[in-house]
């Protein structure tokens, strides 16, 4: 394995590798200062953040009221959708104690780093070292990655991107190397993607079955932890007299 972390060599290349470096670290600046001076975006705010703060003001905090989702006038908020984001915001709201929306927009970056962090390794992992940065900075060039819907926005969108493109890396690595315990950590960032957005679980599926048909092997781990995963939330929506599609 060791020849798929070979990097370029030389006094010329390691100036290189110097030079996209910092543009990678002056891109990551730049988007943590678009990400605190921007205000948070329509589904962002009214989609996430709001079911956050209704967790943060609840009593007990860290529940959402049960009859929000069975109110019709909160169509509009999406009731249906998962709740790893808005749960995210509300950590961070617990840990300094208040409503800060300056503050929760933080988190959106961190997932846009781990996003290009997951996908240089990747490439670096099948070419060098160069490549792979050069991959981080051309997904920070892309404004649907960075700005709405993006990692500035508060959208849910990096992090399903990050959750699914982990899922599918460690997927691959797992089932080829017949590593249990990576195939596992796929099949978690799956469950993550499902508890993201609700395409994730559509998105989990794919991820399962493509790495099965690439690799010739069973992804019962893959497909099943997702699916699992996927269960209490499907059925709370069904008792709550909704369907997973029912207010899009």
């Amino acid at each position: 394995m060791d020849q798929w972390w070979h990097s370029p060599s030389g006094p010329s290349s390691t100036a290189i590798e110097l030079a996209l470096g910092a543009l990678l670290v002056v891109q990551v600046v730049a988007l943590l200062a678009a990400a605190l001076r921007t205000p948070l975006g329509w589904d962002g705010l009214f989609n996430f953040e709001m079911k956050a703060r209704l967790a943060f003001e609840h009593a007990p905090a860290g529940q959402l009221p049960s009859g929000y989702f069975t109110d019709g006038s909160r169509t509009w908020s999406h009731p249906h959708y998962p709740l790893l984001v808005p749960f995210t915001e509300f950590w961070l709201y617990s840990w300094i104690g208040r409503i800060d929306q300056s503050a929760v927009k933080i988190v959106f970056p961190m997932f846009f780093l781990s996003l290009i962090g997951i996908v240089a390794g990747a490439v670096r992992r099948f070419s060098d070292r160069r490549a792979g940065v050069i991959s981080a900075i051309a997904l920070g060039m892309l404004p649907p990655l960075t700005l709405i819907p993006g990692a500035a926005s508060g959208y849910a969108d990096v992090p399903l991107a990050a959750a699914i493109a982990g899922a599918g890396l460690f997927a691959l690595i797992g089932l080829s190397a017949g590593s249990r315990e990576v195939t596992l950590l796929g099949g978690v960032l799956s469950a993550a993607a499902v508890w993201t957005k609700a395409e994730g679980l559509v998105l989990a599926v794919v991820v399962g079955s493509a790495a099965g048909l690439v690799t010739r092997r069973r992804p019962a781990v893959l497909l099943g932890i997702p699916v699992v995963a996927a269960l209490p939330w499907l059925v709370f929506l069904q008792m709550s007299g909704r369907t997973a599609g029912g207010d899009f």
